[in-house]
């Protein structure tokens, strides 16, 4: 397997594989073999939910609920903020194992999971599964500006690859204004949806929990409202129904390149 180049969302038609332009660099993502010359490529089997429910979380059937990778030394910890973005829980949680297996030793402890965008094998508005959504990535954030993406491709009978690589991320410093305020307040996304991150009161705020990441809201300028619920927490919704919970982080966020 070869270096791959992490693909990213930007806006509605874009697909895995468009080719993303850096949008700025200034505000607006088990020990299991060694990765050589920066690029892995490991195959384990782990089967994906088989629940076609397009709206819950996948539920457990048969062999495949226990299917998630076993950590054997370096792991991401359950606690760690995750974001989901296309996936329900379940298989939200198998992605993130898989792509766990592409830490190292050398690695620091992940703060920050996001992963998808996994995209429709076929069709749109699929399964939230990875039998429906075999392909995507995972951006691991290790803290101080330092990443990895994990690009997984999942098949049918659970057999599964990862390639990692660094990605097309920038570290950027949140750049609002300081002080922060309890309440609602009206919030206009970045052109590229959550994809330009949410800076507000002097912070970045990370997505958590599952995101509707088929929603044009999702991906693309979009008004609605910030609400602030307590200085750790936050929430974003827009009139057509996108939302997304937040959860406060400090210091700069990795950002893809955007259109």
């Amino acid at each position: 397997m070869t270096c791959g180049v992490a693909r990213k969302p930007g806006d509605a038609d874009r697909r895995p594989g468009a080719m993303i332009e850096p949008r700025r660099a200034v505000p607006a993502a088990l020990l299991v073999m060694l990765i050589a010359a920066g690029c892995g490529g490991a195959t384990a089997s782990a089967a994906p939910s088989d629940d076609t429910s397009p709206t819950a979380a996948p539920a457990s059937t048969g062999p495949a609920a226990s299917a998630v990778p076993e950590p054997s030394a370096a792991a991401i910890d359950p606690a760690t903020p995750t974001a989901c973005l296309s996936l329900g829980a379940e298989d939200c949680q198998r992605a993130r194992g898989m792509a766990a297996t592409v830490l190292t030793s050398s690695d620091p402890a992940p703060v920050y999971v996001q992963v998808g965008s996994f995209f429709c094998a076929a069709g749109e508005r699929c399964a939230t599964t990875l039998l429906a959504r075999p392909e995507g990535d995972v951006l691991i954030e290790f803290g101080d500006g330092k990443g990895i993406n994990v690009h997984l491709k999942v098949a049918a009978d659970g057999t599964f690859a990862t390639t990692r690589d660094e990605g097309f991320f920038i570290s950027v410093e949140p750049s609002s204004a300081p002080g922060l305020a309890i309440g609602a307040t009206p919030y206009t996304l970045g052109h590229c949806g959550i994809f330009s991150g949410i800076d507000h009161g002097g912070t970045w705020w990370d997505p958590v929990g599952p995101v509707d990441a088929d929603h044009s809201d999702a991906i693309n300028s979009a008004a609605g409202t910030l609400t602030v619920t307590d200085p750790l927490h936050a929430s974003f919704v827009t009139p057509s129904g996108f939302s997304v919970q937040l959860l406060r982080r400090v210091g700069s966020k990795l950002l893809p390149g955007c259109m």
